[in-house]
């Protein structure tokens, strides 16, 4: 978080930043009720009156202590976590939950968990304390400790959407301006790898520098941040919405 916050000031001098931590389904409310104007989140289901555009398709990837014997191995099939102590993703991430879920039914594999965390930190931690393995978003790897480690699933791996997303009602001229240009900013943002620390920094940014190309004021734009929350995935995402 200190660093996404030095590059927005690095570049923008002048702004004022709001940062809010939420998972994605009140995030998704906030939205809805015109709490907030748009957020990166996840797809979250029920919510009609709101628009997502995706930004990047992240990766499930598995998570587990670096001295245990899968760690070894270059990539983990889903069968050889039958048997581990599972750690499994909570309710409060719906959406990461249920592309978890799915890939284990379609693998064929039945997994109950032996414990379920809200967040990637509590993952990690839950993983180190008790020798567990997960399957969590790729981002989870920003806050691997020394004792945890992770590797990718072999084959065809599961990925979850990271969207922004905005209430279609919303005629704010801010979300009018973000989204006039959108193909031109959008491949810069697709380009960075999500699982580096600073990538919502890097789409806040090109949204802000898109912000002032159109013209607007600084204290216009300082009003436009606020509005503008960033999940912390503790940041990046990891409290918003593994959430």
């Amino acid at each position: 978080m200190p660093e996404a916050l030095r590059i927005l000031r690095d570049e923008l001098p002048n702004i004022n930043v709001m940062i809010s931590s939420q998972y994605s389904p009140p995030l998704a409310d906030a939205i809805s009720k015109g709490n907030v104007d748009a957020g990166f989140l996840r797809r979250e289901r029920g919510v009609p009156e709101l628009a997502f555009r995706l930004l990047v398709k992240e990766p499930i990837v598995v998570v587990l202590p670096s001295d245990h014997p899968l760690a070894g191995r270059k990539a983990i099939s889903p069968g050889d976590l039958v048997g581990e102590t599972f750690v499994g993703v909570s309710r409060t991430a719906p959406v990461v939950r249920a592309v978890i879920d799915d890939y284990l039914k379609r693998s064929g594999i039945n997994i109950t968990p032996a414990h379920e965390t809200e967040h990637v930190v509590m993952g990690v931690s839950l993983i180190a304390s008790m020798g567990g393995v997960a399957l969590l978003p790729a981002y989870a790897q920003n806050f691997l400790t020394q004792s945890v480690t992770s590797r990718p699933l072999k084959g065809d791996a599961p990925t979850v959407d990271l969207v922004l997303g905005y209430k279609k009602s919303n005629k704010s001229p801010i979300l009018n301006l973000c989204f006039r240009d959108w193909t031109s900013w959008l491949p810069h943002i697709a380009r960075n790898n999500l699982a580096n620390e600073l990538f919502e920094a890097r789409v806040a940014t090109e949204i802000i520098k898109h912000w002032i190309g159109a013209n607007l004021s600084n204290v216009g734009v300082a009003l436009a941040i606020r509005s503008f929350h960033l999940v912390n995935r503790a940041l990046l995402i990891a409290q918003g919405e593994m959430h």
